[in-house]
């Protein structure tokens, strides 16, 4: 009836990070959404040596639509302490109990530091004003589709008080261009002045269909120059904002941007391409006035730790370029056919589709080699086996 297990692990790292990791995040996640089952599940938990740890340190509650706030607060009741030692807790789809409920619950876990409320339809201003004051530990905050959190006082209470945060996830909600730049005003870099005194040290922020996001928002975020992944998909940035925003956000990693209309080649050639040199993803798919392939040329040349782009028509993934010339590859006449994979008819959507696309790439990027560096393009296998690489041709194309 109950099911215990390690989060968020990661494969690659050593067997040392490994256990480190899970000591910190040991989450129990109930396979039946039944408050009794976890009431017993949770008072006879004994943790595996491995843990390290003698109390569940996340509980994962996504997806119990029907968790009323009496429940949860019996749930709560089970754990050591009342739950006081928790660092993660997601309530994703969690829309049964209201919102005075769900504040008289979670405001003894100031140990927190993630906290997961996504479609939570009873989350508004005041919840999340609660929970910038109390919860001060918060980094990871996702309040995706919370379409009542969408005035500037919510904002301003994160900018304030939520000093650690570095992972805010917003996408699909009703936020408006002067609640982002309040946000911008006391936690960016001129906060100072105005609010809490120091910048809030955000890495992520997702804007995801935020269709009320427009230039003024965008231009605002320029102050949080600590951003390293950036979502904008579907909003209504354009090339002006693209241009303030990679002044101020220079060592942006990640940055998305499927669906913006009123972005054209413009911003990605003279902006983008020239001012985040250390971009390794970036994302324009079904952008329509994003047309040839000056755009995709100009950021493979000025990006050097590109890895990965999607636009209308190409999924290009050069994660394993270790030797590769980026020169090179852009001059080969080959380069559509053994660089870039067709995407379906309409960008991925789910899970599965990506996947698939990536596992196309592996199986066709498995039958050819990248040119050295300093290597002539023909001479390196790449042309096919007619010839047509040039330099004689290439064997084993």
């Amino acid at each position: 009836f109950e099911h215990f297990g390690f989060t968020d692990l990661d494969v690659r790292s050593r067997r040392a990070e490994r256990a480190a990791l899970a000591a910190a995040t040991f989450t129990y996640r109930p396979r039946v959404r039944n408050a009794a089952q976890c009431i017993r599940a949770l008072r006879a938990f004994k943790p595996p040596p491995v843990a390290g740890t003698t109390s569940v340190r996340g509980l994962d509650l996504s997806h119990w639509r029907a968790l009323t706030g009496m429940q949860f607060s019996t749930i709560l009741a089970a754990l050591p302490a009342q739950g006081a030692q928790l660092h993660s807790l997601n309530l994703y789809q969690c829309y049964s109990m209201s919102a005075s409920q769900l504040r008289s619950n979670i405001g003894h876990l100031t140990a927190l530091t993630e906290l997961d409320l996504g479609a939570t339809e009873v989350i508004d201003a005041p919840t999340v004003s609660f929970i910038a004051r109390r919860l001060t530990n918060l980094r990871v905050l996702k309040l995706h589709r919370c379409y009542g959190v969408a005035g500037k006082g919510a904002y301003k209470a994160l900018g304030k008080h939520s000093l650690q945060l570095q992972h805010l996830d917003i996408g699909g909600s009703f936020v408006k261009d002067s609640a982002l730049v309040t946000f911008a005003a006391i936690g960016g870099s001129g906060g100072g002045a105005t609010g809490c005194g120091r910048c809030l040290p955000l890495l992520e922020l997702s804007l995801w269909q935020c269709k009320y996001v427009g230039s003024e928002g965008v231009v605002a975020l320029a102050a949080f120059t600590s951003l390293r992944k950036l979502d904008l998909s579907f909003t209504a940035t354009d090339d002006a904002a693209v241009s303030a925003l990679t002044y101020g956000c220079r060592h942006l990693m990640q940055l998305t941007m499927t669906g913006c209309d009123n972005i054209t080649n413009k911003a990605v050639v003279q902006c983008v391409a020239r001012r985040c040199s250390y971009l390794q993803c970036l994302k324009i798919a079904q952008c329509s006035k994003i047309r040839g392939t000056s755009a995709r040329d100009a950021v493979l040349r000025g990006c050097p730790h590109l890895y990965r782009y999607e636009a209308d028509g190409t999924y290009l993934d050069l994660v394993n370029k270790t030797d590769a010339d980026i020169g090179s590859i852009l001059n080969d006449p080959n380069f559509k056919r053994i660089h870039l994979i067709p995407l379906p008819p309409t960008t991925p959507r789910t899970a599965a589709d990506i996947d698939d696309v990536r596992a196309r790439f592996a199986k066709k990027r498995s039958s050819w080699r990248l040119p050295t560096i300093g290597g002539a393009v023909g001479g390196t296998g790449i042309g096919g086996g007619g010839g047509s690489g040039g330099g004689g041709g290439g064997g084993g194309g």
